[in-house]
Parts: structure tokens; sequence; C-alpha cells
């Protein structure tokens, strides 16, 4: 028996887990019953994928795929020295201390996941989704004061034509037909389509007729990032829009949630900083606190601040806007301890 043919054999045990792996897989709508039946298909009770699957994956990476890991893997860091935060792993291994780079506006190598056949991005979505770095929440730690979890982004993506920068028109029955199967749904409006993703993606997306797509409730850009790929290659692939691409993205907030180590008088924070706090505790039961942006955009960032020591950050666009309001919020709570 040749080489290329030989089967590596694993016991009942590695199978089962395999299989059912692959069935959180299907029930969690990451991957479609055609996809299931591949995956299922190359593995028998006495072997895994044959080296010709591995071939295959080879050559993926030969076209670029090693670049997209690479791409959506890092998740890129925001530390710094005295007193800024430092971003740690979800498990907590190790501290980084890395300068953060601006957000790109485009999804970078998209087109190679076009080309992917069907087991093969099961395959890496698989990989990808069982890895916890891979969906960790970045958490920030500001010395022993506070510790910060960033829980939601919001990002826009702009479809357009292969080759255009204007916006693609898509037609939302066609693609309620077609993706019905993958939870795509509709709105009681009729005005746009929504595709949620269970855990471990916890994304939804929600689809307009114009050509933009809503991203929402992701633990981090990269999760987004891939889960969008996955539908837009659904919708060459399955709904014929042949030429349809991601233009570009843009991330519209991010949500994140904070603990401080000390107790605060909320009174205090308003009374010393009323041009920038209000608070009435009949109406609401935390302060909010108006944080100006760095680059002079009339918009500021929102914190809500509560008895409980709980922190709560609306408004921020990227990573480095948000570490900069909780460092400047922290100046002035740092007076009003109690």
């Amino acid at each position: 028996m040749s080489h290329d043919r030989k089967e590596i054999h694993i016991d009942t045990d590695i199978y089962n887990i395999k299989i059912d792996e692959y069935k959180k897989m299907l029930e969690l709508r990451m991957i479609s019953e055609e996809q299931y039946d591949i995956l299922v298909s190359s593995l028998s009770p006495t072997s895994i994928p044959r080296p010709s699957c591995k071939r295959k994956f080879s050559e993926m990476k030969e076209k670029g795929l090693e670049s997209i890991r690479d791409t959506l893997s890092n998740d890129g860091s925001d530390t710094a020295e005295g007193g800024s935060p430092i971003k740690k792993k979800k498990k907590g291994e190790r501290e980084t201390e890395e300068e953060e780079e601006e957000e790109e506006d485009c999804i970078p190598e998209q087109y190679d996941f076009y080309s992917m056949s069907n087991a093969e991005l099961s395959s890496y979505m698989i990989k990808k989704f069982t890895n916890s770095e891979f969906t960790s929440q970045n958490i920030y730690l500001y010395g022993d004061e506070l510790t910060v979890i960033v829980v939601n982004h919001v990002l826009t993506f702009y479809l357009s034509k292969y080759g255009s920068n204007d916006l693609y028109d898509l037609s939302l029955p066609l693609i309620n037909q077609r993706l019905c199967h993958k939870g795509v749904t509709c709105d009681n409006q009729n005005s746009k389509l929504v595709k949620r993703y269970t855990p471990p993606g916890k994304y939804s997306l929600l689809i307009f007729k114009s050509g933009i797509l809503v991203g929402t409730g992701p633990p981090n850009q990269n999760v987004a990032n891939l889960l969008t790929i996955e539908f837009v290659r659904d919708l060459r692939n399955i709904c014929d829009y042949k030429d349809v691409v991601i233009g570009s993205k843009k991330c519209q907030n991010i949500v994140a949630a904070g603990i401080l180590s000390y107790d605060i008088s909320l009174d205090i924070l308003a009374r010393d900083h009323e041009h920038m706090v209000t608070y009435d505790s009949k109406k609401f039961a935390g302060a909010i606190v108006r944080i100006s942006r760095a680059n002079k955009n009339p918009n500021s960032i929102t914190m809500l601040v509560f008895n409980t020591r709980k922190v709560i950050c609306v408004g921020p666009k990227n990573e480095k806007e948000l570490i900069i309001a909780f460092k400047n919020l922290l100046v002035i709570l740092s007076k009003c301890r109690i």
C-alpha cells in the first residue's frame, strides 16, 4: 500500500469525540448539513482524514491561508508603562507590552476563503473556534485599581463589487430563501435580514439591501471578521453574487465593563465634576460621566459608574480610545474614594 493511501489508526473513543465535535458545530450553525456529511465521511472508526486531505490543507497554506491565520489571530496589544493598562490573554498565561496599531479598514486575504471547499472551510473554522485564544475577550489591568474586559463590538462592513467602491445592492428575499437553512431570518418589518450565531461565535449579523452588514456581539474583532467573510462566501456560492467582496469595515462602538478595587462616592463625583458628570439617584442608579475624545471629536465617550464598583464604557471606536478613556476616568475617581 502506498504512503498516500495509508490510514492512521485511532480508537473508537477518539472517533466518537470527533463526531461529537462536528455535531456541536452543526447545532451551532457554524457548518451546514452538507459540510457535516463531508467531515463525517472523511472519518471511520479506525481512521482519521487521510494524507490526501492533508495535502489539500498544505496547498491552502501555499495559497496564503497562513497569512490569514496570522492576521485573524493577531489581536494586537495595548500596553504601556507608568500606569497604563496591561493587556492579558483570557487564561492569563502571560502579559505583553506592544504598542497598539490602528485598525485597518480593509479585510485582508478574504479571497482565499472564497476558493475553499466546504470541507476545508469547516476544518479551518473548527480549528479556530476550538482555540480559546482566538475567541477570548481582551482584558486590561490598570495596576491593582481597575480590571476591564471588552464585552462587545459593533462593526459595519461595506459590501462592494470587485474592483469598485460602490455599495453592492442585495435582494433580501433571494438571500432569505437560499440561506434560511443557515439561520438567516427576516425581521418583522421586512427591512433587513438577521443571521445569529450562537456561542462560541456570540455574533449577530444584520443584512441590509443597500449592501451594508452590521455585526454586533462578538468577543473580539477577529471573530467578527471570520464569520462575516464566511457569510459573504455564502452570498457568492449559494446566492450567485459571484463578484461581491467586503470593500471596507468600520468599528462603530466598543462596549467594555470594569470593576474597581475600591469604593467611591457618586455624590462627591457629581459635586466636584458637575461639568462632565450627571447623577440623580432617583432616576438612575449610576453616575453618567462623559469623557472627551483625544482627537477633538465632538461626540464624547460615555462612562456609567455605580456604587457597586462597576463601570461601563460605551462609545470608543477603537481600543486606543477605550484605554485612554478608562485612564482619564481613574484620575477622576481616585479623588472620590471613600
